[in-house]
Order: structure tokens, then C-alpha cells, then sequence
């Protein structure tokens, strides 16, 4: 076998480093990506064209802190989530605060009963005037960090919801027709009572945020 010299210096330049103890890495002011940029694209669909523009210098959070994981949620309760980025380095959290214009949205809850408690791998299908939107609840596990067991969906300027539809991971599904959410909040809550509070009452209201307006719908059987 022949013997390979490997004892030469790093090339600092191109990004080289050494770092006796892992454990201390965080210490050492190095980056695994060498300082890379995180991207950020905002989907711009234009009826069934799907263009997504790169908006991360814009946005702010195209910083070189090393990301790791994302994460999406409004802490806010304002309708429009923030962005949570696990780093390696720059800092372990930045939070990015949502600025975009508001609109009217919909936060989902499930409560299974046949199927899982939280009804994850349950898909959603909610139909507005023009517009289907279909989500899938899956809390994504990433780098340190989890997202929460609950949707999210955007619904613009649509300020009724046509029909909503469940898909449980049981095999079973149910919908609801011709919701009219006021102001820009609504909380679905799948329980073993039926139940359903005015806007404003904060009687049966799921959602853990204040909000000028809320409204809650609670089925009778969660498959």
C-alpha cells in the first residue's frame, strides 16, 4: 500500500477548516455551507401557470447563518405565519415576522376518534369561488424543530368557503358546505359533540389566539 502525505495546510480561501472538538463547533465562528444563502420562493400561480420568484434578499431572510430546518406558524394570529429557520450557526433560531397583506384564512385542528387522535395523514380539500386548495396534515420533523399538528390555508380575497372536505386515514370522509367566515379567522375543531359558535362567541372557539372575529364548526363523529 502506498503511503499518502496528507499533512499540508487548509485552504482557508476555499473554505477549508478543522475543528479539534465537534462539540464546540458553535464557538469556532465556522460554517458548514460556507456561507451560502438561504433561499426563498413566493409562489406566484397566475391561473394554472405556477411560477415561484426568489425572494430572499427582499424578504430578509437570505442571511448565511447556516439553516438547517423551516418551519411556518402564526404566532402572530393574524392570519399570515411566520417563518421559524434552525440554524448551525449565526444565531440557533431567527424568527422572520410576516409582513404580506392580510386576507381571509382558515386554521384546521382535527381530532380523530377511529383514526389517529390528531389526525395526521388526513387530507383536506377546500373549494372557494375559482379556486381548490388541498392540503395534507403532516407535522414536518426537521433539524431541532417540528412543526405543529394543525393546517393553515391561505384563502385571499374568498370570503366563503364553497365546500370543505375530509379525508381521514381511516378511509372515511365527510364535507360541509357554504361556510362564511367574518373578518379573517376560522377554527375547525373535530370532536365527539356537534356544536357550532356565532362570530365573535368565544364559546367552542378551538383556536388559541385572540382574533377580532372567530368561528368554530364541530361535527359529530370524527372518523
Amino acid at each position: 500500500m502506498a503511503k499518502v502525505d496528507n499533512l499540508r495546510e487548509l485552504d482557508g480561501q476555499n473554505g477549508e477548516f478543522w475543528v479539534r472538538n465537534p462539540w464546540e463547533f458553535s464557538k469556532s465562528g465556522q460554517n458548514l455551507s460556507a456561507y451560502e444563502r438561504n433561499g426563498v420562493f413566493l409562489n406566484g400561480q397566475s391561473g394554472d401557470e405556477t411560477q415561484f420568484h426568489d425572494i430572499g434578499f427582499l424578504s430578509g431572510a437570505d442571511n448565511t447563518g447556516d439553516g438547517r430546518s423551516v418551519s411556518a406558524w402564526d404566532v402572530t394570529g393574524d392570519g399570515r405565519p411566520e417563518l421559524f429557520v434552525r440554524q448551525a450557526g449565526g444565531g440557533a433560531l431567527v424568527v422572520y415576522e410576516n409582513r404580506f397583506p392580510s386576507g381571509h384564512w382558515l386554521k384546521l385542528s382535527l381530532r380523530g376518534t377511529r383514526s389517529n387522535r390528531f389526525g395526521i395523514g388526513a387530507k383536506i380539500v377546500c373549494e372557494t369561488a375559482g379556486r381548490v386548495i388541498r392540503r395534507e396534515l403532516s407535522p414536518h420533523i426537521n433539524f431541532l424543530s417540528q412543526s405543529p399538528a394543525m393546517l393553515h390555508l391561505g384563502l385571499g380575497e374568498s370570503e366563503q368557503i364553497k365546500r370543505l372536505t375530509v379525508h381521514w386515514p381511516s378511509g372515511q370522509g365527510r364535507s360541509w358546505k357554504t361556510w362564511r367566515p367574518t373578518a379573517t379567522c376560522g377554527s375547525l375543531k373535530t370532536t365527539g359533540k356537534s356544536k357550532r359558535s356565532r362570530p365573535g362567541d368565544p364559546s367552542g372557539v378551538t383556536s388559541g389566539f385572540r382574533t377580532r372575529s372567530r368561528w368554530d364548526h364541530s361535527p359529530g363523529h370524527s372518523p
